[in-house]
């Protein structure tokens, strides 16, 4: 089975159980590791998640897991949150994060580049839009997106947590 099916059937499996316990499957990774492989899946809620919903959550996929012998031989599963600078994928993911800091990188050059740095402006059906400062937004395709982080502005954090009455 490839990489991409073994993932499309553990979403198949994960995402109503993260569901059911008020946690969304935010990503998949698998790495194939000789005799033991590593299944990676990143959950998250609003407000974050924490160590206690994770453990709980590997708990109950692992066992339905094992119970639909969704993976091939012995793996080792990690349920985790995707961490300050997350990851992006998927339109749910940019609305979400609309007005928020992002770095992308496109496959194809838009306007003579493929990185790009800026808040997230708005978001369409068929493209993510990027405020850069000092030139024009960028209207990216999610096709055209070959990988994008959310970046956490950790000056602004400081500035609010030392603003008067915060």
């Amino acid at each position: 089975m490839s990489n991409r099916g073994l993932i499309e059937r553990v979403t198949e499996w994960a995402e109503p159980i993260a569901a059911e316990l008020g946690l969304r499957l935010v990503d998949i990774e698998y790495n194939p590791a000789g005799k033991r492989s590593v299944l990676r899946l990143f959950l998250d809620k609003t407000g974050g998640v924490g160590l206690e919903e994770l453990a709980r959550a590997s708990h109950e996929i692992e066992a339905v897991l094992d119970a639909n012998e969704a993976l091939p031989g012995a793996y080792a599963l990690e349920c985790s949150s995707p961490g300050v600078n997350r990851r992006l994928k998927g339109r749910d993911d940019f609305q979400e994060h609309q007005g928020l800091m992002v770095r992308l990188r496109t496959r194809d050059a838009i306007d003579g580049s493929r990185n790009f740095f800026g808040a997230i402006e708005g978001v369409t059906e068929s493209a993510v839009l990027v405020a850069r400062e000092g030139e024009p937004s960028a209207a990216i395709p999610f096709e055209n997106i070959e990988k994008a982080n959310y970046e956490h502005d950790f000056d602004n954090e400081l500035r609010e947590q030392s603003a008067p009455g915060a």
